[in-house]
């Protein structure tokens, strides 16, 4: 089955994929957003859709290559695809199980999330992993993640977010065009961004371990946008 054989079909409703089919490759179903149903025929030896999870799942790497409205992810799922969600619009809540490590690029992109909790298992969190989701308002993100990738956030209304003490760089656009007021970044060491252009707030306040405000305020690309961001020192540690 090829790279969008079935994109942008928004009545389809069921699939059945037969035992036969040897190769599914990404974004196949991307935009099905009617679909309530994915079974893999038994018997397939590349794909499974086990414990009736309506996806489909790459059987030798764990990888879930292809989800719907009605999915439920299995425990033993290590990776979620690319696109593997992507402009499934009915798709409102989703639990992502611990266990999963990688989140693939565009993975839930221009979906209906409300809220999202990414587990401590995921290292890594793909490029615009949640763009154009117009309706996420809550997320938690890990706090085994590194950095939020390019464009990860475009169009979110999130107003406020919790960035881990694990996470160390943000690149560029990973909060552009959403309405972001507050932001606490509790790493120790001041976290980088990539260029200016990754928060488009009219006012952000950021708030910085005790101690770090004169760090924050000396790196270029958080000084050059001084005149947009209150910058506030907190201490994290107190209850």
């Amino acid at each position: 089955i090829d790279n969008h054989a079935f994109c942008g079909c928004s009545s389809l409703n069921a699939v059945t994929i037969p035992s036969s089919v040897q190769v599914i490759e990404d974004e196949s179903f991307r935009g099905c957003s009617s679909l309530t149903s994915i079974i893999v025929e038994s018997g397939n030896n590349v794909y499974d859709s086990r414990n009736n999870c309506n996806a489909i799942i790459e059987t030798a790497t764990n990888r879930l290559i292809a989800g719907c409205q009605n999915t439920i992810i299995p425990n033993d799922v290590a990776i979620i695809a690319g696109s593997a969600f992507r402009n499934q619009s009915n798709l409102t809540s989703i639990t992502i199980p611990e266990g999963v490590t990688t989140i693939g690029d565009w993975s839930f992109a221009e979906s209906g999330l409300t809220s999202i909790v990414i587990p401590n298992s995921v290292t890594n969190l793909g490029w615009a992993a949640f763009y154009g989701c117009t309706s996420l308002r809550s997320v938690v993100l890990p706090n085994s993640l590194d950095t939020i990738q390019a464009e990860m956030f475009v169009d979110c209304p999130v107003q406020s977010i919790f960035l881990p003490s694990s996470v160390k760089h943000i690149k560029n656009w990973g909060f552009w065009s959403t309405p972001l007021s507050q932001i606490y970044l509790t790493s120790p060491t001041p976290v980088t961004l990539e260029t200016e252009e990754v928060f488009s707030s009219d006012i952000l306040t950021c708030y910085m371990p005790t101690g770090t405000l004169q760090a924050y305020q000396s790196m270029p690309m958080w000084q050059n946008q001084r005149s947009l961001i209150n910058f506030v020192e907190k201490d994290f540690s107190a209850k």
